[in-house]
């Protein structure tokens, strides 16, 4: 997780050129949309609760099954955090593609970090409350899986700034990154099924944000697409 926070700081220096009080608004906006505004996500935590009965029968099932250690790495690599620089190089690439102007890039790269940043808080601050042990014995921060939800925020945000020819397959590969954790024994099938939840949560959270504030205004042109500027 220490390197999930180095990622963290990293995500939010380079969306450094706007005011504090901006990004104090869209998270908080964000998380009221993810979790507040919509209150029926806790039937399905509920239903995670309950699926956590299967969490050693699918631990005997599956680990080491169905997949290849090749496959196996890629989607190790892609959830640990290259999920969102594919994320922010396919907004740049398309956007390059279809010459949009600077502000509707900028908007779509931003609330995609804000998101990552949002959930990597939210899975860090779980994971040390919970100090649940891996199904291997690595580690206590199996609960939630930060891989699973990582990639889960990145698909749902994707698909409510695209739509479901994007959403749909960034939501399969979420679900294969998933499922390579229990394949490789490092977490429970309730640590992935909330991981799915809360990125999903959050993903829808902040797309709503994204289309509630900023596709209205993003003929205004933007400069300095990205600035990196790390302070400690």
């Amino acid at each position: 997780m220490k390197k999930l926070l180095i990622l963290l700081l990293f995500t939010g220096s380079l969306y450094s050129q706007d005011s504090f009080k901006d990004y104090s608004n869209d998270f908080k906006d964000g998380f009221n949309n993810a979790f507040f505004d919509k209150p029926a996500w806790l039937g399905f935590a509920g239903g995670i609760a309950l699926a956590s009965k299967l969490d050693h029968p699918v631990k005997e099932k599956f680990t080491n099954k169905y997949l290849n250690n090749t496959t196996s790495k890629i989607f190790d690599i892609y959830g640990f955090g290259s999920n969102f620089f594919i994320a922010e190089g396919y907004i740049l690439t398309d956007s390059w593609a279809n010459n949009y102007h600077g502000s509707k890039t900028w908007n779509r790269a931003k609330i995609m970090g804000e998101a990552y940043a949002a959930n990597l808080a939210v899975t860090f601050v779980l994971k040390h409350i919970c100090r649940r042990q891996r199904p291997g014995k690595q580690d206590y921060h199996s609960f939630p899986s930060g891989h699973t939800s990582t990639s889960f925020v990145v698909a749902a945000t994707l698909q409510q700034i695209y739509g479901n020819s994007v959403g749909i397959p960034a939501y399969i590969i979420a679900s294969l990154t998933g499922y390579q954790r229990i394949y490789d024994n490092k977490h429970w099938l309730s640590d992935v099924l909330t991981g799915a939840l809360l990125g999903t949560l959050i993903g829808n959270g902040f797309g709503e944000l994204y289309k509630d504030k900023y596709k209205n205004v993003e003929n205004v042109q933007n400069p300095a697409l990205l600035k990196i500027s790390i302070t400690f």
